[in-house]
């Protein structure tokens, strides 16, 4: 049978795929580190995403520092 794969997954799927807490993939989001999309209340994030964040590495504290200031 064929593996179907989501496209996109919520906050906390986001975050026990990367193993990060929840406040921290809405803070890549909220900073553009991730694209998410609202879809009614929801934050959905698109695998492809996922997958890049985890390709070009995790933001560390001061770059995340720097783009809230």
């Amino acid at each position: 049978m064929l593996e179907m794969k989501p496209l996109a997954v919520g906050v906390a799927g986001a975050a026990k795929l990367l193993s990060l807490s929840q406040p921290t993939i809405r803070l890549y989001v909220r900073t553009g580190r991730l694209k998410g999309t609202r879809c009614g209340r929801r934050l959905l994030i698109p695998t492809s995403e996922l997958a890049r964040l985890v390709q070009e590495g995790a933001p560390t504290r001061t770059e995340l520092a720097a783009k809230r200031s």
